[in-house]
């Protein structure tokens, strides 16, 4: 049996979603109001000090972490028919901190380490390299994306794999999420990519849209990853 299409994978969360709206759209406002607060708080503290609001910054939205994991069990809920509420979203607070951290910390790792070795490219090539040094700091750029995008999606599937199997370590969880994308990345990928017009749609919306959304899309996104666990287990005959 193949693995679902992506419009059946939107189907199913459409569906699922249905009646379960209040909650989720509950649990994202809280911890966007949660971030923004504690962004603004940094912001007025730091306010002269650049480097101290980045580190600042970089903790906050580690600490995010802990809300998403407690979030991505409200859509793992609705996914299999169990009750959800409000407190779902600060679930991870009662023993799973420490995984919900290290799980973000391995996309901040990623996305950061790309993102200060271009500068780091772009400042050398400014520096020592006249000529060839834009194209190459152009090169680096192009290639540094496309590897970052790669790590991301090899590990997206980190914390559900923390949520979903709670006796696993961080490094277990990373090794299966490197072999559940195995083939999968690019349709992950496109997925993402599908996500973009509607998104759109929704920030024209006055915003409002956007609080529909963001449950619909992670609702599919959890979909992707139980369908894409199930079906691998019964290729292999085992845990991934």
């Amino acid at each position: 049996m193949g693995y679902m299409t992506q419009k059946e994978l939107k189907n199913m969360a459409r569906d699922k979603m249905l009646g379960q709206y209040g909650t989720a759209i509950g649990a994202f406002l809280f911890m966007r109001f949660v971030l923004m607060i504690a962004l603004g708080a940094s912001s007025s503290l730091f306010a002269n000090h650049g480097i101290m609001f980045m580190i600042a910054s970089f903790i906050i939205v580690l600490f995010e972490g802990i809300f998403a994991y407690g979030e991505l069990s409200i859509y793992l809920k609705i996914s299999v028919g169990m009750p959800t509420d409000m407190t779902d979203v600060v679930s991870a607070f009662k023993g799973s901190a420490d995984k919900a951290i290290k799980s973000r910390l391995i996309l901040m790792m990623i996305l950061y380490g790309c993102m200060y070795s271009q500068m780091g490219i772009k400042y050398i090539c400014d520096r020592f390299i006249n000529e060839t040094g834009s194209i190459i700091t152009k090169i680096s750029g192009i290639l540094l994306a496309i590897l970052c995008v790669w790590l991301l999606l090899t590990y997206s599937q980190v914390m559900y794999f923390l949520h979903d199997f709670s006796e696993i370590t961080v490094k277990e969880a990373c090794i299966r999420s490197r072999r559940l994308m195995q083939g999968n990345k690019l349709t992950l990928l496109s997925m993402y990519i599908g996500f973009i017009p509607i998104y759109i749609v929704g920030v024209l919306s006055w915003m409002v849209g956007l609080y529909f959304l963001h449950p619909y899309v992670k609702m599919t996104l959890t979909e992707f990853y139980l369908d894409r666990v199930k079906k691998s287990e019964k290729k292999d005959g085992a845990n991934i």
